[in-house]
């Protein structure tokens, strides 16, 4: 099991090498994939270590603004109550 620190340290070195592969291809497709699975990777670690219940989802949602990306958030839902969202 890891701890946070231990969670947070691994996503800040893996992307630091994702940045590091996008500056030798360039290909911004590729590194936004790469950079979901991290992600995606991440937030299952985190999920495990805090021992969530299995009923209980983790919901994407962006957040829109007009300067910027959207940004994505999340928030913790029951999947029968995102389901009637």
């Amino acid at each position: 099991m890891h701890t946070t620190p231990q969670i947070r340290d691994s996503l800040r070195a893996a992307r630091l090498a994702l940045q590091q592969d996008y500056f030798e291809h360039g290909k911004a497709k590729r590194l936004l994939l790469a950079h979901a699975r991290l992600v995606d990777k991440h937030l299952c670690d985190t999920w495990q270590m805090l021992d969530m219940p299995a009923e209980l989802a983790l919901m994407p949602w962006a957040v829109m603004d007009a300067r910027t990306l959207p940004k994505i958030r999340y928030r913790l839902a029951y999947p029968a109550t995102a389901a009637a969202r």
